[in-house]
């Protein structure tokens, strides 16, 4: 009788696979056999220089022993159990090693990567087995693609399974302080990007070669970087480092993900103060900002707290020295006062009296300091009012309806301004006329008012023209969606004639009056003017 076998082929193929896994890695490497190997047969810790790493990843191994002359199917049918541990319970990462004794070879799967890219999550949740592809550069042979393969799936383990955001940033930081002490680095993640400054905490050399595209505005950008210490933003595969170990490790020149941004020096704070010129200087505004400075250029900005004015110069320091004019740009961007209160838009006075000083070309004085201390004196003046006229004409229109909100005790949210349609602007117009003028006019050519009277007319059709005068006792405006009310109020047409006056069955008589080219519309409110 033929007794069974003890130890078997099955036995043989697997220490024979484990004997082959243990060949082709490193023999430093540490191999911590699991016991029971419940789902993972070795957790192995990669060694270097003589030093364990702590970075560690689990291996479930499989041989198999095809004939000789048999090419090695890269596939192997894994249970779904095994699939789902690694998936929804490991935070290492695993290895699938299908190792093939006969051909002395053997290939590699990540798990947890390639069932959420491949496997439909609904299949893991039935029993049964499911098939892995093993692709054919991922062979052991290769052992920098597999030790490259083991740090991309420790960090993808870490994206899976993270720490507090401040614990995985402060972490980020230290190792990154490891790699250059002679800088600091600060992190903030938005949008799922990281977002590193880097600044030097002592002064040292390095060298940055940049191979950007050789056009005039990359040129032009490289240029105000130097000169005038602006932003330049490149790709990292156009730059090479020498002497900055961080910058040459984090951001290598194959790398075409992402950006660096780099400035020529420190952003220093300061303050610019406006004054308007007259008898006495009469303090305007003050703006609190900063000063970038390059090799031949200073660069001042700022803005008005929650305003619309942000003011930019650039100085030149040669400049400085013989006396030149410089530079002195403005943006002005109403919609930072979108749905503020519109009696409470922030720094609306001062904004308003700039723009007004400006438009008006009268003469104003600023001021540059840098922590108390004056750094600059010059007069402002010989602007061509057009180049502010559209900006003036927003203030002055809002500077209006202020006022008559203020009249009436209203405070309704400013709209965008590019919403502010022509019908409110005209009425902001006229109430603010009326209340200071009594009077508003404005174009009515060629108008047509058709009504009905009882009995006969009093007039007749005729080409003689007059004026019409129509009294209402009130009359409603609409100021930012809130109504207010005039009155008594006369509203005169003028150019005005009888086009027709038809008798009608009924006793009426149906009237239309029309207007000429030149025809206006005045209002005039009765009672006196605001002084």
């Amino acid at each position: 009788m033929k007794q069974s076998e003890t130890v078997g082929k099955k036995f043989e193929t697997s220490q024979k696979a484990s004997t082959l896994l243990r060949s082709l890695l490193p023999a430093a490497w540490l191999f911590r056999e699991q016991n029971p190997d419940v789902h993972i047969d070795f957790v192995v810790e990669i060694v270097e220089g003589a030093q364990p790493t702590g970075i560690n990843f689990g291996v479930q191994l499989k041989g198999t022993q095809p004939k000789k002359g048999t090419p090695l199917s890269l596939r192997y049918r894994l249970k779904k159990k095994h699939l789902r541990y690694y998936c929804q319970k490991a935070t290492l990462p695993v290895f699938l090693v299908l190792a093939d004794v006969t051909h002395r070879k053997a290939h590699w799967c990540f798990t947890q990567q390639f069932a959420r890219k491949f496997i439909d999550p609904e299949r893991l949740k039935t029993n049964g087995a499911v098939s892995i592809r093993f692709a054919e550069s991922d062979c052991l042979d290769d052992l920098p693609r597999f030790r490259d393969a083991v740090q991309s799936a420790i960090d993808y383990m870490k994206d899976l399974y993270p720490g507090s955001i401040l614990a995985a940033i402060e972490s980020r930081k230290a190792k990154l302080r490891e790699t250059d002490p002679r800088v600091n680095v600060s992190i903030d993640v938005t949008g799922g990007h990281e977002h590193f400054t880097i600044t030097a905490n002592q002064q040292f050399e390095f060298k940055m070669k940049v191979t950007g595209e050789d056009t005039p505005e990359f040129n032009q950008a490289l240029l105000d970087f130097l000169e005038k210490g602006t932003e330049l933003k490149v790709n990292p595969s156009a730059l090479q480092f020498e002497g900055a170990p961080l910058l040459s490790r984090d951001f290598p020149a194959s790398d075409d993900k992402g950006y660096i941004k780099m400035q020529f020096s420190h952003d220093v704070a300061g303050t610019l103060q406006v004054f308007e010129v007259g008898g006495s200087l009469e303090f305007l505004f003050q703006i609190d900002g900063n000063f970038r400075c390059g090799t031949k250029f200073a660069t001042f900005e700022g803005t008005l707290p929650g305003s619309a004015l942000i003011v930019t110069t650039s100085v030149s320091f040669e400049g400085l020295l013989k006396g030149e004019q410089h530079n002195f740009g403005l943006s002005f961007r109403p919609g930072k006062w979108g749905k503020q209160p519109l009696t409470q838009l922030s720094n609306f006075e001062p904004v308003y009296r700039f723009m007004k000083n400006l438009h008006e070309n009268r003469t104003m004085r600023i001021k540059f300091l840098h922590l108390g201390n004056d750094l600059l004196w010059s007069d402002f003046s010989g602007l061509d009012p057009q180049h502010v006229a559209d900006m003036f004409n927003i203030l002055e229109l809002l500077h209006k309806a202020r006022f008559i909100a203020h009249r009436f005790t209203l405070n309704p949210s400013l709209p965008p301004v590019e919403s502010i349609t022509g019908t409110q602007a005209k009425s902001i117009d006229d109430v603010y006329d009326l209340l200071h003028q009594r009077e508003a006019r404005m174009p009515r050519p060629n108008f047509r008012f058709a009504f009905k009277i009882s009995g006969q007319s009093p007039v007749t059709a005729t080409s003689k023209s007059g004026i019409l005068r129509v009294r209402s006792p009130q009359f409603e405006f609409d100021i930012f969606g809130s109504k207010i009310s005039l009155g008594p109020i006369n509203h005169f047409f003028t150019g005005a004639t009888v086009a027709s006056a038809t008798p009608l069955p009924d006793g009426r008589t149906d009237i239309v009056i029309t207007g000429e080219d030149e025809s206006e519309w005045i209002i005039q409110l009765e009672g006196p003017a605001i002084k």
